[in-house]
């Protein structure tokens, strides 16, 4: 059975965080090493995702709301 990170790993959805130096204090990124198709995949029913359905809208509002930039909410909702 896989587990949730796995599989937003294989995805590359996953956070990677940078540091290096003194510039510790930089935001994560996603990680670009997954399958780039997979995530090209996912990228566009998001979208719809979060115009079509309430519970997506919703997520993704609230993710907006708390300060986060649109690009990573689209990435939670993917």
């Amino acid at each position: 059975t896989l587990k949730s990170s796995q599989v937003a790993r294989h995805a590359g959805l996953d956070v990677r965080q940078t540091q290096s130096g003194t510039s510790i204090d930089k935001p994560g990124r996603l990680g670009k090493s997954g399958n780039a198709y997979l995530r090209a995949a996912m990228y566009m029913p998001a979208l719809t995702a979060v115009r079509c359905d309430p519970y997506a809208k919703a997520f993704y509002e609230t993710l907006v709301s708390r300060g986060k930039k649109k690009m990573q909410a689209i990435a939670a909702v993917m």
